[in-house]
């Protein structure tokens, strides 16, 4: 769908259909060539010469009268108290091209249903998301950051005196994560823009667009979020078996999700693409500095001991780092202790915080 002004004759002539509005309602609709048929039979043509796009235009900028009086041409049809619309309503077209029409507006104008609106978001949304580059960038970073730190962590033995490189490798797998969704901020800048239009023109409600947003985001988060641990999860040695490894994956798409909706109120507050990378990357920094690895939650100040409650990256690294142990034995000096044995004595878990999953249903709230 096209809307043009004053086109060249040649590109008026490309074109399949034409829909021609006299005061926001229908006047004409239907093909370029049945228009001219359509006018004719009205007693209005255009010559050889003319530019049709301009005689169409002229035609229904002004009454039928008026019109067919400017063009000097005889017609058997009384268009004294006619308008364009009540002309085309009672034509052979209008009963071709007539369908069922939706409830309208105070402003005329017909409204869809919110959820036929949402689809039509959403099917748009993930031709934008297969389109942009957003997502192959983060799938193509992630996909580097995993080699190069499976590599410097490479297969990690199971044993206490590595627990600080193990822990450490959980921390940089949520912090790749994270930082990887900055870099969509200039383009959820621009998409802002188009949003703000539609939003004021009635188009939809916000709460419809963002809806749309964060099922369309889902697909391909997930997608590299299985890649990624795929190769990170492994590489590194945390857990060989299959449901942690599910585990690391839902948890990456958890955050992605979250970051994307801190970027995305960022873009809405700061509107700008730089600006907007600068204070993600801020937000980010508060993520990871309450987040419990630097310093213990139990042994922060009593000023800023309530923000680790309040923040996901703070349960993204207990279910992370209870993903790691949880179930498994590491060697301790001549012995070997349980990783659950771990999470309490070492980590300081308690029965209300070693559940992995409870803390991924907690970073999805």
């Amino acid at each position: 769908i096209m809307t043009i002004h004053q086109p060249a004759a040649s590109v008026f002539d490309s074109l399949d259909d034409l829909y021609l509005l006299e005061n926001g309602h229908l006047a004409y609709f239907g093909t370029l060539d049945n228009a001219g048929a359509y006018f004719h039979s009205l007693g209005m043509s255009c010559s050889e010469n003319c530019n049709r796009a301009d005689f169409f235009l002229d035609l229904v900028s002004r009454p039928p009268a008026e019109a067919l009086a400017a063009l000097k041409t005889p017609s058997n049809i009384d268009l004294k108290s006619a308008s364009w619309v009540s002309l085309y309503k009672a034509s052979r077209l209008a009963v071709q091209t007539d369908r069922p029409q939706r409830a309208a507006d105070a402003s005329g104008r017909t409204k869809g249903t919110e959820l036929a609106r949402f689809v039509f978001l959403l099917l748009r949304q993930l031709a934008q998301n297969w389109r942009q580059p957003s997502y192959y960038l983060r799938g193509i970073q992630l996909i580097i950051i995993s080699l190069f730190l499976g590599t410097l962590y490479l297969r990690l033995p199971h044993d206490t005196a590595k627990l600080t490189e193990l822990s450490g490798a959980a921390f940089m797998n949520i912090w790749c994560v994270l930082f990887s969704v900055v870099a969509m901020a200039p383009t959820l800048c621009r998409d802002r823009r188009l949003v703000q239009q539609e939003y004021a023109n009635g188009a939809y409600q916000l709460y419809t667009h963002c809806s749309a947003l964060l099922l369309a985001a889902i697909p391909f988060n997930i997608l590299v979020a299985a890649v990624y641990q795929a190769i990170f999860f492994f590489l590194v040695g945390f857990n060989d078996a299959f449901e942690p490894y599910v585990h690391a994956v839902f948890m990456t798409v958890a955050l992605m999700l979250v970051m994307e909706g801190i970027v995305l109120m960022v873009a809405e507050g700061l509107k700008h693409p730089m600006l907007g990378v600068t204070f993600s990357m801020i937000v980010l920094g508060t993520l990871f500095l309450f987040a419990g690895y630097f310093i213990h939650v139990d042994d922060m100040p009593p000023a800023v001991k309530w923000i680790p409650w309040i923040i996901p990256s703070r349960y993204a690294l207990e279910g992370s780092i209870a993903n790691v142990f949880d179930g498994q034995t590491f060697a301790s000096g001549s012995g070997s202790i349980s990783g659950y044995d771990l999470l309490y004595s070492v980590f300081g878990f308690t029965d209300a915080t070693v559940s992995k999953w409870a803390n991924f249903v907690i970073v999805i709230a």
